[in-house]
């Protein structure tokens, strides 16, 4: 009996090990899904940061050639 109850309290044991390993594993998981995400949203953030500067260089640009195109035609 004492062995039966031995091998009942084993095989729980690797059970529970079992799960305990699945949980550390699908944790894991989530922890690099979420870094690989806050990797992703940085480098959109930095992307939007380079557009916005482009476009901030673009308007002026734009703003200048009008005020250029603007003084020529009063000369005229």
């Amino acid at each position: 009996m004492a062995l039966y109850l031995g091998l009942v309290q084993l095989f729980k044991r690797k059970k529970e090990e079992k799960r305990h390993r699945e949980e550390e594993r699908l944790e894991q998981e989530a922890i690099q899904k979420q870094d690989a995400e806050i990797k992703d949203l940085s480098n959109q953030t930095e992307k939007a940061e380079h557009l916005g500067t482009i476009n901030e260089v673009l308007v002026k640009a734009l703003e200048a050639e009008k005020e250029k195109s603007e003084g020529s035609d009063e000369q005229e």
